[in-house]
Order: C-alpha cells, then structure tokens, then sequence
C-alpha cells in the first residue's frame, strides 16, 4: 500500500465479527442518500486499542478526519483516549481505511461502475463517499476528493455503539451525496444576515476564538459547510486585531471545508443597517466627484429621503472605484469564504421598475431603455455594477497564505427583486402582479448575466418562492432553465425564511421549526440558507442540516402548488405543523439533541426546548409570540418591546392601540401579563436546564453550551420580571393610587438586575455591537432614563 497517497487508516487489533443482522439503519444526521444494512459487525476492542494511519501526504481534510475520528471514538468510550493514536504509516491489518479517491485511484478492490460514477470528483460537489464495511476486519470509507473522504468520517463517527468489548460498527454500505453543494445551516449572527454576533459571550478574544472553533469542528461534525458569520459592511479592521482574527478562523475552516460568510450592501439603500458609529461599515454617497463633490439622487430604495443618494449610482465611475477599492481591502485583508452582497431590496421587479425612472440623468444616457429588465436599461446597468465588485474580489491573491478569492471565495448577490409574489414577510403587502413578476425577474438575471465575467464561485441570491399559481412551475427549475437556454450560470443561493430566526413576527424567538424540511422545493440551487440556527438553536442547525444534505429524508414536503407551499412556510413557522417525522417522541429532533448533548443529557434538553405556554395576555401586535417559550436570547424582544417604553404615548404606541382597539391601560396590561408568563416559563424550563447541566454523558463540546444558556435563563426571567412591572407601572395613572410605591419598586428591580448582570458577566467583547450581553445593558441604561424622568416630573428632581 502506498503511504504517499492520502490515506487514512485505523488500525484494529484483534477484531471480531459478531453475527446480528440490522434490519434497520442507525440513525445518523444527516440522513445518508443510501443505506444498506449487512450482517455482523466489526469491533474495536478496547484493550488492543486502535492506529489511525493517515499516510505521508495526507490533506488537511483528511488530517481532521482523523482528528474527528480519534476525538469521537475516546468519548464513546474513554478507553480509546490513550489507545486511538493518529501515525502515518500502515500495519499488517487495517481494519478502517480512508481512501481519498480523487487523489488516490481505485482503491485495492474492484468498485462497481455505480460506485465510480458516486465517487467521480467532478460530480456531487467533490462531496459524495463510499462506507462499506468489509469481511473480515475492515471498513472502508472512499471519498470523492478528501472532503468526501472527511463527510465518510463524520457518518463513520455516528456509527460506533457500545459494545462489552469495547466499540463495534454495523455491518453496512453507505453510498452518500448532499443534495446542495453548500448548506448554510448556521447562523451566528443575531438577526438573519444582520450585525450582533451570537457567540460573543463577552468573555474575551481567546474565548471567542476558541469558541468559533469549536462550532466549526461542530459543523464538521454534521456536515455543515456555511455559516453566516459577520456583517453588516466592509469594515477590514473592526477592532485591532479584527482582520487577523477572521484570517486564522478562515484557515481553521477551509481545512474543514467550510465558509465563513460575510455580509454587507453593495448599494447602501439603507445606510443605518451599517452603522459607522460601531465601525461595522461605511454609507458611500453619490457625489460628482470624490471625495467631497456634490452629493446626488439617482436610482435606489427610498426607505429614506436620502436613500437614493447612497452608492447607488451605477454610471459613476468614482464611486465605483471606491466600492471597488472597499471590496479588494476588505476581502485581501480578512480572506472571507463567501459574501452575501445586498443591493436594491425592493422584493418585486415591479417596484424595481417604479424606482429605476428616478435614475439620474447620466444613468439615462448611458442605458436609456426605461425597461428595468433590458440589458440597455435596469439589467444593464445593474450588471455594471455587479461586475465592478465581482471583478475586484476575483482579483485578490494572497501569496504568503494561499489565498486565491477567485478560487476561495464564493460571491451571492442578492437580487434586488428577490420574491414573486406579495403580502409575506419582507415582500410588503403592495398588490404585486405575481406572472409579472416571475417572467420579469427571469429576463433581468438572464440579461445581467449575459453582461456579466463569468466566474463558477458566482450564485445569486433569492428568498422563497413557491410554485408558480399558474404553472405548477417552480422557481429554481424555471431560473435553471432560462439560464440554460442562454449558456449562462445557473448558480442560486436560496435563502429560505422559516421562523424561529430573531426576524419573523411572533416566531422570532421560538427555539425550532420545522421549515427545513421543505429544502427539497430548492432542489437545484446550489446552495440552501435556512434561516435560522443560531445562538442556543444547536438542535435547528442539525434539522437545517438533515434537509440541506439530503432534502427527501423522512419528514421532507415539496409542496406542488402556490397555496400548498404558502400554507405549509405558515403553519410550519409558528409550529402549528410539527411533522411527526421530526418532532415525534425518539424522531430527528430528540436524536439531534442526543447528538449535540449527549444521550441523558439530550433527552432533558429536547423537553427543555419543547417546553412552551399558549400566550394568555390577550390580543397584541403582530411581533409578540403566540406561544411562550424560553427566553434566552433578549436582543430581538427587547428591541420589539421597547416600541411601547415611552412613559407617554408616542406614535408607534397610538398606532397599536388604534389597531387593537384597546386603551392604554389595558394595553399595558397585557404585556406586563405575557411577560410575567414569560418569566413562569423560564423558571419552569430551567428544570430541564439543570437537569442537562448535571448529566455525566453532557458531551464536553456541549458543556460550555448548556451553562452559558442555563446563565442565559435566569437573565430572561429576571429581565421578564421587571419589564412586566414596567409595563404595570405604565397601565397606571401618573400620580394615581398606588403610582408612586410602584414607581419606587420597578426602579430599585432595574438597580438590581443592573448590579446583578455587572457582577455574574464579563463585557470584554469582540464584537463591535458586543453580542446579546450589550442589548442587555442599552435596555437597562434606557429604562433607567425612563423611570428617573418620571420620577423627575413626579418629584421635580433626579438623583
């Protein structure tokens, strides 16, 4: 056997067959395409111990393959900590072996044709893999290129089971493949794309960084290759030390391969979501000339009278070279794995329309159709802009380091149309003429993408689109094939909104959904973004992952019709539908949780996620949760809640009573009611914490996990209790019976909970926004000014 090939390969002592036939598979996340149980077993007796070997020239992948496999086989059983040793050359007798096919050849037995046609580099996204266990003593596991031999290990690490004798894996042969090539099952970011990175705990750079790492072996793990990561602009040195941070984690997940994504506008139209105050980004302006010529309107989003004035200009060749000299500094400086580029988010093409007549005078000479789809109009101009940023990241090399953007760095531009139809969340409720739209949109990519360089690491983005209400068509087999009949790339990010996701009204902070299972209705993108699966939502990475690898796993809905498909996003995001498939007792949800915490310790936190209340305050706006579960993750509820904070009624407040046909106080009163049942909920739940908390099998990878959620618990309910009185003290009259005594007491709580957050957590942060823990102390800050200024206006003075 050659060593210099990448190899890997664990060594057995004296292993055994045993004789059990499985008539079922093991379960494994993700599902495995193909599955076909064999007799017996192989066992891996502890006291012989086990020898990876990995060859002399092993790739980093299969290097981490190795590392997962060693890591994985000592906590099943810790005998295997002192006896699972990686070296790199071969005994007599391997009894697992890891085959790097694309780099290797046929392995030392025949393959079926089937078998070669699986593990051909060039198909499957260099992905796909072959595990089979072979009589007498060995399993192998043949990958396509070394990430599938890594994808092999990670299923291979799933199969170990208990045995007296040490550890044993099923008889099987697995052939699998993903059904995307990238799966952004992770998302660390706060709000959807948006700024506030959910795994700064405040505990300091060393932490964090360890903490990113460990997220990535865990998406290794499940085979999870996105992350959304960072945004929201293109600031190269957030922090001193920011640039070389994310080029050490970039490493750490290429040799994983995974993408960290960034994300930011390549058109400002919304210049407060970057936020220059925070150093997160920069609001570029349309100026005559640069850099303190006349500012101008031109075409772009009006969400603000200044919007069209900022970057949105496509014939200005000033600024487009700034934007150009943005993105070469940022990508060269930080060496990103992908960027989500926002531009224009107008949702349809026929407000698009509406907004390219405003363009500026030079925009009509340079593209004068007044067509937003024509490549002499909209399309084309668009594309020049597109090509701008395009060709400046696909520029940057790194010698020093390796890094080639034009090969490591995946560009999505977000298209400015990126729904059909009307009346759904960030699509606005304008009627929107949905065949319009449709047949509109699918000309203006084909005409952009004509005008475009052409580059495989290109997608464009779009959010849900269900099947066409006349056709049955859908969205990704439409887009694929107008592109085809035009040669162009047929690349799609498809980024799925489902709930459970710090955005969507009502369910914003429910800790699962189960709209992960309607991937299948993207097949064909290239790359799936559930939105959702964030901080405490490690469970939901692991049901985006299921569906993002294989989209007809058991519990998988491809709904053929607009209304299916509109029905099932709805009653899916607010967990109306739960599919027995996934949410049934011992289904995917409570095996995720296993796989993330450990057997004891899983099974008390799939109770502690399920936990929840039917909401019993009464009608509210559209933003509170019809169910109350958990609250671990503030930011978002308190942003929503703080509509209503005002000690006098100020426009957002009239505008919920008018639409609830409800008084002040009555108001009020029902959200001191949801937020008192919020804290019963916490403090109800943090049994199953506790109790997960406690497990001997909590996995160690976990354990940080559980105690900073656990700590996460009890600020909830702390925070719930004071904004309940909070509100009971904004239902009362201003020097009424009573007002005074309770003005005094809500003040002394947020004096305690205050001193209670300084003194129980750290705010050394790396995040320029500081993570969850900051929304904690702007909240408190802001309810102190409200409470000292009534006591100002009852008292006349403030302490």
């Amino acid at each position: 056997m050659n060593l210099k090939k990448n190899i890997l390969i664990i060594r057995l002592g004296a292993a055994a067959l045993g004789s059990v036939l499985l008539s079922a598979a093991p379960r494994v996340v993700p599902t495995p395409q193909q599955f076909e149980a064999r007799e017996g077993r192989l066992t891996l007796p502890a006291d012989d111990g086990v020898e990876i070997v990995i060859g002399e020239a092993a790739s980093p992948q299969v290097r981490v393959a190795s590392e997962l496999l060693a890591s994985e086989l000592a906590l099943a059983d810790r005998r295997f900590a002192a006896r699972a040793r990686i070296v790199s050359k071969a005994g007599n007798a391997p009894g697992i072996v890891l085959w790097d096919y694309g780099a290797s050849g046929e392995p030392p037995w025949p393959l079926a044709g089937e078998d070669r046609e699986l593990l051909d580099p060039a198909k499957h996204f260099g992905q796909s893999y072959l595990l089979e266990t072979r009589a007498p003593r060995q399993v192998w596991i043949a990958g396509s290129t070394s990430q599938g031999v890594l994808h092999g290990a990670a299923t291979l690490a799933q199969l170990f089971e208990r045995v007296p004798e040490g550890l044993a894996v099923p008889g099987c042969r697995i052939r699998d493949y993903p059904d995307f090539r990238y799966r952004a099952a992770a998302d660390w970011l706060l709000r959807a794309e948006l700024n506030r990175w959910a795994y700064d705990w405040g505990d300091g750079r060393r932490n964090y960084i360890a903490r990113i790492k460990r997220k990535l072996d865990f998406c290794a793990r499940f085979k999870i290759n996105m992350a959304l990561f960072d945004g929201f602009g293109w600031t190269a040195e957030k922090r001193p030390g920011h640039a070389a941070m994310m080029r050490e984690l970039g490493a750490y997940a290429r040799a994983r391969g995974i993408k960290l994504m960034y994300t930011g506008f390549g058109a400002n139209f919304d210049p407060p979501k970057v936020e220059p105050e925070f150093n997160i980004g920069k609001a570029h302006l349309n100026r005559e000339s640069y850099p303190h010529g006349r500012v101008y309107s031109c075409f772009g989003e009006t969400r603000t009278a200044e919007s069209p004035t900022y970057g949105t200009c496509r014939s200005n060749e000033g600024l487009n070279a700034e934007i150009a000299r943005e993105f070469e500094t940022f990508v060269r400086a930080v060496e990103p794995g992908a960027l989500y580029i926002h531009h224009e988010d107008t949702g349809h093409f026929d407000s698009t329309q509406i907004r390219w007549a405003a363009r500026c005078e030079r925009c009509q000479r340079k593209w004068p159709n007044p067509d937003f789809a024509a490549a002499d109009g909209g399309a084309g101009a668009m594309a020049h802009g597109y090509a701008n940023i395009f060709r400046a990241i696909r520029g940057v090399k790194n010698p020093d380091t390796g890094y080639d953007a034009a090969r490591d760095c995946t560009v999505v531009f977000i298209s400015p149309p990126y729904g059909i139809d009307s009346g759904r969340s960030g699509l606005g409720n304008a009627a929107a003429d949905e065949q319009v739209n449709w047949n509109k949109t699918l000309e203006f990519w084909s005409n952009v993408l004509s005008l475009m360089p052409a580059g495989e690491n290109l997608e464009i983005g779009f959010r849900e689109i269900f099947p066409n209400s006349k056709t049955g068509e859908g969205w990704i087999e439409a887009y694929r094939r107008r592109m085809a009949e035009r040669k162009l790339n047929p690349n799609v990010f498809l980024f799925f909104l489902g709930g459970a996701d710090q955005y969507s009204a009502g369910s914003f902070g429910y800790p699962f959904t189960g709209n992960s299972a309607m991937n299948a209705l993207y097949l064909g993108a290239e790359a799936i973004y559930n939105f959702n699966g964030g901080l405490h939502q490690e469970p939901q990475q692991l049901l985006n992952a299921e569906y993002g690898w294989n989209a007809r796993a058991p519990g998988s809905y491809a709904p053929k019709t607009f209304q299916e498909g509109l029905s099932a996003w709805n009653a899916l995001m607010d967990n109306e539908r739960l599919p027995p498939d996934i949410f049934g007792e011992g289904r995917l949800f409570d095996l995720a949780c296993r796989r993330v915490y450990g057997e004891k310790a899983g099974e008390a936190m799939s109770r502690f996620f399920r936990y929840s209340e039917p909401a019993a305050a009464g009608p509210l706006p559209r933003f509170y949760p019809r169910r109350i579960y958990p609250l671990v993750v503030l930011w978002r509820y308190l942003q929503g809640d703080s509509l209503y904070w005002n000690p006098k009624p100020d426009p957002s407040e009239e505008a919920a009573l008018k639409g609830l046909g409800a008084d002040r106080e009555e108001f009020h009163r029902r959200l001191a009611a949801v937020w008192r049942q919020t804290a019963g909920v916490n403090r109800k739940a943090a049994v199953f914490a506790a109790e997960a908390e406690r497990s001997l099998g909590l996995r160690p990878d976990a354990d940080g996990d559980v105690r900073h959620l656990a700590r996460c618990l009890d600020v909830g309910e702390r925070f719930a209790n004071l904004l309940a009185a909070y509100h009971e003290l904004l239902a009362g009259a201003a020097g009424g019976p009573g007002f005074e005594a309770k003005l005094k007491s809500t003040l002394e709580e947020r004096a305690a909970v205050a001193a209670w957050v300084e003194r129980e957590f750290q705010f050394d942060h790396v995040d320029p926004k500081g993570g969850d823990l900051s929304s904690w102390i702007e909240s408190l800050d802001r309810l102190r000014s409200y409470l000292q200024a009534m006591r100002s206006a009852s008292h006349g003075s403030v302490k």
